[in-house]
C-alpha cells in the first residue's frame, strides 16, 4: 500500500504546528504570559476554570482540563452532569476552531453575563469569539486565511483528499498549546521563577521532537502502519462489522477523537457503551500507555473470547496488550504512569507530559487522511457524516 497521504499528512501537522508556534512565541506572547497569570490567579483565589466547545473541540479542552486537574486547578466541562456553576470571577476557556460555534458562544455570552472571564482559542481573526474573549490565544489553521489552505494547496497536487479535515490542525494544536501552558503553571508554582514563555514552549518541543523521530522510524519501517490500515479499512468494507474504540483516562478522551473521525469515514463505530452487543467479527481498538490497565485488559480478553479482531496502541512492548494484540503499534512515553489506585493523598507528582497520547493521536489522525485518499472520500463527504447540527 502507497502511504503517500498519511506520511504527508503526519509530516503537514507537526511543521505546520511548529511553525505556528513560533509565530505564536514571536507576535502574540504577552497574551500567552496573560494567559498564564490568570489561570495562576484562578488556582490561588479557588476560582473554577470551566471548557466550554462543541465536538473534538469539546474533548481536546475536557483533556487540557484534565491537565489542568494535574496542577491543582479546579476544573469543570460546561454540559457534563456534575459540571459546576460558573461564578463571578470564574476563568472559561471557551475552544472554537471557526470561532463561531452557535453552543459556545452561548455558554460564552452567559459566562460573560455571570461575570466570568474568558480565555479563546479560536483559529479565526475577528470571529466572534475572538471578539467576546478577555484574551485570546489564536490557534493553527487560520489565523491568516491564506497560510493552510496554500500548504494543503501545494500537497492537493498529489492527493485529492484533504490530509487534514475539518479542524484537526486546529484541535491537535490546542492540544499542544494547552500543555504548554500547564507546564508553565507546573513550574512557576513550584519554583516562583522562570521564564515563562521558555517553560510555555519546553514541553511543545519535546513533543514535536519525539513525532519528528517516530515519523522517520515509521518511514525506515512501515510494516505496522500497513498492516493497521489494513485491518481498519476491512472493516470499512464489510457492512454490518462494528469498530469499537476505546482506553482509559487520557487515552479514553484520544479514543472519542478518532471514533468522531472515522465515523466521518463511513465506518459502523459503535460507542464502548453497546459492547454487550459486540460480534464475531467485530474490530476492537485499544489505547493504554501501559498497556497493563486491569479494566483495558478486560475488554482484551474478551474481545479475543469473543472471536473479535483487536489491535492495541501502548507504549509497553511486553505489556499484555501487546501480547493479546493481533496488531501492537508501539510508542514512546516519557511519563511516569501510576493506576488511579495507587496514588496517595498529599503525594507531591512530577509534571505529567501526555506524550504518548499525543502522539497516538497524531498517528491515528494521519490514518484518517490515508484512508480518504484511498477511498477517495471529500471533505464534503465527511461533512455530511458529522453529527453535529452546526
Amino acid at each position: 500500500m502507497e502511504l503517500e497521504a498519511f506520511f504527508d499528512a503526519f509530516k503537514t501537522i507537526v511543521d505546520y504546528i511548529g511553525n505556528h508556534i513560533n509565530r505564536l512565541i514571536r507576535n502574540n506572547s504577552g497574551d500567552i504570559i496573560k494567559t498564564i497569570n490568570m489561570l495562576l490567579e484562578a488556582k490561588k483565589t479557588g476560582h473554577f476554570v470551566h471548557i466550554a466547545g462543541a465536538g473534538r473541540s469539546r474533548i481536546a479542552g475536557t483533556i487540557i482540563g484534565e491537565l489542568l486537574k494535574n496542577v491543582g486547578l479546579r476544573v469543570s466541562v460546561i454540559g457534563e452532569t456534575l459540571s459546576k456553576p460558573v461564578k463571578k470571577g470564574d476563568v472559561v476557556i471557551a475552544i472554537s476552531s471557526s470561532g463561531w460555534t452557535n453552543t459556545t458562544l452561548f455558554a460564552v455570552e452567559q459566562s460573560i453575563r455571570l461575570g466570568a472571564k474568558i480565555i479563546g482559542f479560536t483559529a479565526s481573526v475577528g470571529s466572534k469569539l475572538y471578539r467576546l474573549a478577555d484574551i485570546i490565544i489564536l490557534l493553527p489553521g487560520r489565523s491568516k486565511p491564506e497560510e493552510l489552505p496554500y500548504l494543503v494547496r501545494q500537497l492537493m497536487g498529489k492527493h485529492k483528499t484533504p490530509l487534514t479535515p475539518m479542524g484537526t490542525v486546529s484541535e491537535f494544536g490546542a492540544l499542544v498549546i494547552g500543555l504548554g501552558l500547564v507546564n508553565a503553571i507546573y513550574h512557576i508554582t513550584q519554583d516562583k521563577e522562570g521564564d515563562p514563555i521558555k517553560l510555555f514552549k519546553g514541553p511543545i518541543s519535546r513533543v514535536l521532537s519525539e513525532a519528528e523521530l517516530i515519523f522517520n522510524k515509521l518511514r525506515e519501517s512501515p510494516f505496522n502502519v500497513e498492516k493497521f490500515l489494513g485491518i481498519v479499512m476491512r472493516a470499512r468494507s464489510e457492512n454490518g462489522k462494528k469498530l469499537f474504540i476505546s482506553g482509559l483516562g487520557l487515552c479514553e478522551r484520544v479514543s472519542e477523537m478518532i471514533a468522531m473521525r472515522y465515523q466521518h469515514l463511513g465506518l459502523n463505530v459503535a460507542p464502548i457503551e453497546e459492547w454487550r452487543f459486540r460480534e464475531n467479527g467485530d474490530l476492537l481498538i485499544l489505547i493504554s500507555g501501559s498497556g497493563e490497565n486491569p479494566i483495558v485488559l478486560q475488554y482484551a480478553r474478551e474481545a479475543k473470547r469473543s472471536g473479535m479482531g483487536l489491535v492495541g496502541i501502548t507504549a509497553n512492548k511486553t505489556s499484555q496488550l501487546s501480547e493479546l494484540s493481533d496488531l501492537s503499534i508501539i510508542f514512546s512515553d516519557i511519563s511516569i504512569r501510576e493506576d488511579y489506585v495507587k496514588l496517595r493523598v498529599g503525594e507531591e507528582k512530577p509534571i505529567f507530559i501526555p506524550l504518548f497520547e499525543l502522539i497516538a493521536l497524531l498517528f491515528l489522525e494521519s490514518t484518517v487522511a490515508q484512508i480518504a485518499e484511498v477511498e477517495q472520500i471529500s471533505e464534503e463527504t465527511m461533512r455530511l457524516l458529522h453529527a453535529n447540527v452546526e
